[in-house]
């Protein structure tokens, strides 16, 4: 699924991950680049966005919910955890 996703742009790939359960989208972020993660997570519902997050490892959601504080297209929303 992961090829699948990054053959996609972000609100197909968004729509795409969203047929599968939170933790299934999880895994498949985890496999993820850092940059496409960001551009995919504010294509989802928030509740969606929220249960992913929380079917995540800690240290990925943490990082994926700072890097969402920094402005787009800056090197902060591209960290690794």
């Amino acid at each position: 699924m992961v090829r699948e996703v990054l053959s996609q742009p972000p609100r197909e790939a968004a729509e795409l991950l969203k047929k599968g359960p939170p933790a299934r989208v999880a895994e498949v972020l985890v496999e993820t680049n850092p940059g496409i993660v960001q551009d995919l997570l504010p294509e989802f519902s928030d509740d969606f966005r929220h249960a992913v997050l929380h079917a995540a490892p800690r240290e990925f959601s943490r990082q994926w919910s700072s890097n969402q504080a920094y402005p787009e297209n800056s090197i902060g929303r591209l960290m690794d955890p």
